[in-house]
């Protein structure tokens, strides 16, 4: 028998609920207020660029690392996290 009638017979068992991964967030007020004025829900451009910031200094960060990093002595580790950084960057 092939393996995706097997893959199609196997029942899905294992769930986990948002509660038992996710931490509880909690929001300064200063924060909201500081979050909504950079935010206009009527602008699309302000909704589309949101987190462009808190991205680029995520995408530096990493380029960082991996500029201290060779990637030939990572392997499969190093491959990964360069096409991870070429995907945020796209």
């Amino acid at each position: 028998m092939s393996d995706d009638a097997n893959a199609t017979k196997t029942p899905v068992t294992d769930t986990v609920s948002a509660e038992a991964v996710l931490p509880e967030i909690k929001v300064e007020s200063k924060d909201l207020v500081r979050i909504r004025g950079q935010l206009s829900l009527d602008d699309r451009a302000s909704i589309a660029t949101f987190g462009d910031n808190a991205q680029r200094n995520v995408v530096a960060y990493a380029d960082r690392i991996l500029a201290q990093t060779q990637n030939r002595e990572l392997g499969d580790t190093g491959r990964l996290l360069t096409d991870i950084i070429a995907k945020a960057k796209a």
